[in-house]
């Protein structure tokens, strides 16, 4: 029986004619050309193609890799596809437009008398942070290795420092600030921090809803009277700079238009013993009971106050005073018993005066007044002031509470006003909260920190980070110094760049910019140990010797041409 159909058909499936070895054939022009005659499944196909047709292989049916035969043929073709793969690749390399070895590229440009001129490695400034418990620098060595990745590169990119360099942990980032100034104190101010004492030394301790007394303190030294007092409530209490500001409820109803006012904590307050008593008095006679108007009126010129008949009052109110035991002119009963005041400790006093003009003789309107005294004495007896009788805590001043003050000399107090406040502080000099500047621009920031930290930013080139990724690069021409006595406390310093910026990038609170100080510059590349690259004839020109390690790294100069 015979066949007319093609031997490349199997089982009535007709098999496509294998294009092997193919030719290549690449029109002008290309960025790749195809130079392979096949790949690994072209040379296997061709040669089992080929074991079919050979009449004395027929019997040889078997095609999997587990035959020795099989596996020799499958090895053959590997070396035929690796063979090909390396052709077509030369043959890239071998013209001009499809080559994409650097060596491939310089040696064909070569042949026509031109040379490349090397890559040119790049040059970065990095900004360094340190972090360590002791606070102590860091020196960067020279030739220090860096890695970085560049949004440009897949692949880390090698640098390394030029030059040794310290950095130190108060200048991996910080703040720089806007100048600001302390305005005067005003009806509109509602902020102030604590002067004195040192809060960074002695600080003082005020929670929001404490009371301050505040005024002109009197003579400002060791003062005995606060001028234009005000009692205060503290609202809110918010740190800035490691001070704390503290904002008042209401407003302050004095405009001192001065730099400081004092201030004193206050604790308890007391009233004076007998400030409720009745307004009328029995007074018995031979003839009747009468009623007498009962005197809430202390002369402070007497020496022992005690009962008097009924009688005419420093300022002409007619009464009767009912008091016992008698009272010398620095002793004031309060209206509780108390055993916890300290001898020694302040107390401020407060009421109304009654005066004598001493030039146009007589009775002034009764005057506010504000004293500071210290408690010299303090016991606990029972008192009866008018128709009040009890036990009380009877405290003795060191000095008594006349004074002279715009040509009048005030005698006496109404005990109904008289009112004693415990004191739970120092005296305290308060300042207004800063404000800032009006300048839009300038050159001035203001440091945070030591002198001997702003001393160390002199001459310091600093990396400006700003909203969006804005940075740029500025210097500190000169900082400020301050008096030895303040130089190890945490003050703004101020600092002066060598170019403008804009305040308003520089705000107290909440800084837009972050600052970085440890910069070091860097070139790209990694050193390697030397090495002899070769020898040669050194009468001939452009000689070519390889590296162990390439590329090698370029750097400009600006001594050379180009």
């Amino acid at each position: 029986m015979t066949s007319d159909f093609n031997s490349d058909c199997i089982e009535n499936k007709c098999i496509e004619e294998l294009n092997f070895p193919k030719h290549p054939n690449n029109r002008p022009g290309l960025s790749h050309i195809d130079y392979r005659i096949g790949t690994y499944s072209d040379f296997l196909e061709f040669i089992l193609r080929n074991l079919n047709r050979d009449p004395l292989l027929s019997l040889w049916t078997h095609r999997e890799a587990d035959d020795p035969g099989i596996a020799l043929l499958q090895g053959a073709s590997i070396l035929g596809d690796i063979l090909t793969f390396y052709q077509n690749l030369y043959a890239n390399e071998a013209y001009n437009r499809t080559a994409q070895w650097r060596e491939s590229i310089a040696d064909l440009v070569r042949l026509t008398g031109y040379r490349l001129s090397p890559g040119v490695g790049g040059k970065a400034t990095f900004a360094v942070e340190v972090k360590n418990s002791n606070n102590k620098p860091v020196v960067i060595p020279k030739g220090f290795p860096i890695k970085t990745q560049l949004d440009e590169l897949e692949q880390t990119v090698d640098f390394e420092t030029l030059r040794e360099g310290t950095a130190y942990p108060h200048m991996s980032k910080f703040s720089l600030y806007r100048a600001m100034y302390t305005p005067l104190f005003t009806k509109k101010t509602k902020e102030f921090y604590i002067v004195y004492p040192d809060q960074s030394t002695t600080s003082v301790s005020l929670e929001e809803g404490d009371r301050l007394l505040v005024g002109i303190p009197h003579p400002s030294s060791n003062p005995t009277c606060l001028i234009n007092s005000q009692i205060v409530i503290i609202e809110k209490i918010r740190q800035l700079f490691g001070h704390k500001l503290y904002k008042i409820k209401g407003k302050f109803k004095y405009s001192w238009n001065i730099n400081e006012i004092g201030a004193i904590k206050l604790g308890r307050d007391f009233l004076h013993f007998g400030h409720n008593t009745a307004s009328k008095f029995p007074v018995i006679t031979k003839d009747a009971v009468k009623m007498e108007n009962q005197l809430y009126i202390r002369p402070l010129s007497v020496k022992t106050l005690s009962i008097e008949t009924p009688t005419k009052a420093l300022d002409g109110t007619k009464g009767v005073r009912i008091l016992d035991p008698p009272l010398s002119k620095k002793d004031f009963p309060i209206d509780s018993k108390v055993n916890d005041l300290s001898i020694g400790n302040p107390m401020v006093i407060q009421g109304l005066f009654l005066g004598w003009d001493l030039i146009d003789k007589k009775w002034t309107k009764p005057r506010e007044f504000t004293l500071v005294r210290k408690i010299k004495n303090i016991k606990t007896l029972s008192m009866t002031w008018g128709t009040i009788t009890g036990s009380t805590s009877l405290i003795s001043i060191d000095s008594e509470l006349t004074t002279v003050v715009d040509n009048c000399r005030y005698y006496a107090v109404d005990i109904r006003y008289l009112q004693f406040y415990e004191v739970d502080s120092p005296l305290l000099t308060l300042r207004s909260g800063l404000k800032k500047t009006s300048e839009k621009k300038g050159k001035n920031l203001y440091f945070f920190g030591t002198n001997a930290e702003v001393q160390l930013l002199k001459n310091r080139n600093l990396l400006f980070k700003g909203p969006m990724e804005k940075t740029f690069l500025a210097n500190i021409v000169a900082v400020q110094s301050l008096s030895q006595q303040v130089a190890d406390k945490i003050l703004m310093r101020r600092i002066t760049l060598d170019r403008k910026v804009k305040y308003k990038d520089f705000p107290i609170e909440s800084p837009k910019i972050e600052v970085y100080g440890n910069l070091i510059e860097a070139n790209q590349g990694k050193t390697e140990n030397e090495i002899v690259l070769g020898n040669g004839d050194n009468q001939q020109k452009f000689q070519t010797f390889k590296l162990p390690k390439a590329p090698l790294t370029y750097h400009t100069q600006s001594t050379e041409t180009p």
